[in-house]
């Protein structure tokens, strides 16, 4: 027994975890400004939304020169840049995870030390892109809409019979410009992609012609004007595909990127499309009606075609809800090749169809309404309104114009 007044002696604490000769010092703070400056950046943009002429001023200061100067680096490369880093840091990572994961094995570095290590540089890492993304870019999303910026008037809806008189007249123009590439109305093969480098340049060359058209038409600002970098056909085609990305802007890079392979239906537009990214527009419904006047506009009836198909369809998804008979009788009146080329497009798009598909349009949505594009995914079909206001402005007339030559027939 113990001796009377004594004190019973502390437990003894647990030994400490002993260092193994492969840990890591797990410091903390860099990761942390990362993380900070990440949502401070996507902070701004938010806030910055409430002051449109500021926002306007700080998205041209700091993507605008930033945005040339980067597609002028990377246009010089006939590869993807954006693919090449990607591949590049992906390796790197597996390098040092699979180091990290040999040395846990072989007992000289604890598990613990290894997964903090790794959790540590994936924060640092995404604060560092997300900060990048918005010094790059992403401060364009704190703009207002398209029609906002040129003062058009509130769009107040629209009659039923406008919108179906609408669709016709792109049924018109989409049938009248497959006549102009072919020469009838159905050629009996599918429209030609353009497959030589050449033939590609050339149509993109016609595309960045229609984007200069459209800038003088629609009054937009000089980077509208601007030249670019080449668009890029990423070798990563078959995992965009899965994920329902018909094409994808890279700020890090500047580039602008399009399926591999897509059909011509698809083509000219998803690259119209990703330069209106290129150019600040953040706004899918922007990007899509933008580059619909740019294809519209563009000194080739391949780009024309493609502009009067995505019209067609756009007003033709807004018909079928308020007037299906509307719907059957305007879709009976495409012309058969248009129908064949329609079909090659569906099949272009079916072998991408499953789950990763949903999952990609799931993290899209979520991407948007995070930067405060209402409506997230929804938002691509704001176009079609945009389209209804255009035409309202040339007294019922969908295509726009350019010199006194009406685009695309009809």
């Amino acid at each position: 027994m113990p001796a009377v007044g004594s004190r019973t002696a502390p437990a003894a604490a647990p030994p400490a975890a002993v260092p193994l000769p492969d840990d890591r010092p797990l410091r903390w703070r860099a990761a942390l400004m990362a993380l900070g400056a990440g949502v401070t950046a996507w902070f701004l943009t938010r806030l910055l939304s409430l002051f449109p002429l500021l926002a306007d001023a700080v998205a041209g200061m700091s993507s605008g020169p930033l945005t040339r100067a980067l597609s002028a680096l990377s246009g010089a490369v006939p590869l993807s840049v954006a693919e090449l880093l990607l591949g590049g840091y992906t390796a790197w990572l597996l390098l040092v995870a699979g180091r990290a994961a040999g040395s846990a094995v072989r007992g000289r570095r604890r598990w613990r030390n290894a997964l903090g290590g790794g959790a540590r540089r994936v924060a640092r890492d995404a604060g560092c892109v997300v900060a990048a993304f918005y010094l790059c870019w992403g401060f364009n999303y704190a703009q207002p809409p398209f029609p906002e910026r040129a003062g058009w008037p509130p769009f107040d809806g629209v009659p039923t019979a406008e919108l179906v008189a609408l669709a016709e007249d792109a049924t018109r123009a989409l049938n009248a410009a497959y006549r102009e590439l072919h020469g009838s109305d159905d050629a009996g093969t599918p429209t030609r992609v353009p497959a030589d480098p050449g033939e590609l340049q050339r149509l993109e060359a016609a595309i960045d012609e229609g984007w200069r058209r459209s800038a003088e038409l629609l009054s937009l600002p000089p980077t509208a004007m601007a030249s670019f970098g080449a668009v890029k056909r990423p070798w990563l085609t078959p995992v965009l595909g899965r994920l329902g990305i018909a094409g994808i802007y890279v700020p890090f890079t500047a580039e602008a990127s399009v399926l591999r392979g897509a059909p011509a239906l698809r083509l000219p537009m998803s690259m119209a499309h990703e330069k209106a990214h290129q150019r600040g527009y953040t706004s899918e419904a922007d990007a899509n009606f933008l580059g619909f006047v740019a294809a519209a506009l563009a000194p080739d009836p391949r780009a024309r075609y493609a502009a009067a198909y995505f019209a067609h369809g756009q007003l033709l998804s807004a018909v079928g809800p308020r007037a299906p008979e509307e719907w059957y009788r305007i879709r009976a009146l495409r012309a058969p090749g248009v129908e064949h080329d329609r079909k090659v497009l569906l099949a272009f798009w079916s072998r991408y169809r499953g789950v990763m598909m949903e999952v990609g349009s799931g993290l899209n949505n979520s991407f948007l309404l995070a930067n405060g594009v209402e409506g997230g995914t929804e938002s691509y079909r704001g176009s079609v309104w945009q389209m209804v206001a255009l035409a309202r402005l040339q007294s019922g007339r969908l295509l726009p114009r350019w010199e006194g030559r009406e685009q695309g027939g009809g």
